[in-house]
């Protein structure tokens, strides 16, 4: 009960186990919220006694009561970008002499990969209203509560992992073979020549890379920094064209 007998309904929406069906509608239709009081004793001032009102609750007077109806459209919150294509130029691979060894040939130079994610207006959640309980209409409505936030990058190669802790994916058949791309998150200058860097990109984990709230209604973009290189896997080394893909999944809560 509020200021002046004013009667405030919330509702949540809750997030469930499983993955959400983006598109879809959720309708709610004769959901009964009612308010009663329970007298000391069997009757009061009212002059009237318990179990009265049309939403009957056992032993009180029903003081408000509302019907909520309505829907809510399911949408995700997914970030995109455009494909882009980074060139990592021509390697000439030498087996001898190198810190790994005579069998072994040096890493590439790290190469930028950086891009930029463009997201989708972030309208936040939390957001309140009042109900008149006359004609079951929402009369008011409160500012968002919570800021989107937390940017969250999945990265998935088309070709097969090498080394999940290192960061390293296969190359495409048909090319250049002894050799994979490796990738860190950074940028290029943030990279050293160790084997393992300091910030190697976990394929198929989703990691968080941005943690500041967005301002209600705003279209964000933001570039992500990353380096690759091509570096030593297993087998002969055979050259050829050495290319590999990867998907970018993100999205923020």
């Amino acid at each position: 009960m509020g200021p002046g007998g004013q009667f405030y309904i919330r509702v949540a929406l809750w997030k469930l186990p499983g993955a959400a069906n983006p598109g879809n509608v959720i309708n709610f239709d004769g959901f009964n919220v009612v308010q009663a009081y329970q007298p000391v004793s069997g009757s009061d001032s009212w002059g009237s006694t318990p179990n009265n009102g049309p939403n009957l609750i056992s032993n009180t007077f029903t003081t408000n009561s509302a019907v909520i109806s309505g829907n809510i459209t399911l949408s995700t919150g997914t970030c995109s970008f455009n494909n882009i294509n980074v060139p990592m130029g021509t390697y000439n691979v030498t087996l001898e002499g190198t810190p790994q060894g005579a069998s072994r040939g040096a890493p590439s130079p790290w190469k930028d990969a950086s891009f930029t994610l463009k997201c989708p207006p972030a309208m936040g959640y939390g957001r309140t209203g009042n109900v008149n309980t006359g004609n079951n209409t929402v009369t008011s409505r409160t500012g968002v509560t919570v800021f989107n936030q937390n940017v969250n990058l999945t990265v998935v190669p088309r070709t097969e992992i090498f080394d999940s802790v290192r960061g390293i994916m296969k190359l495409n058949s048909g090319g250049a073979e002894g050799y994979g791309v490796q990738l860190a998150w950074g940028t290029v200058a943030a990279q050293s020549a160790a084997l393992t860097p300091a910030q190697p990109v976990i394929f198929n984990t989703p990691i968080q890379r941005a943690t500041a709230n967005f301002p209600i209604g705003s279209t964000n973009n933001m570039t992500v920094n990353m380096a690759a290189r091509y570096i030593r896997t297993e087998g002969e080394v055979q050259p050829g064209p050495a290319n590999a893909v990867v998907e970018v999944i993100a999205d923020y809560n």
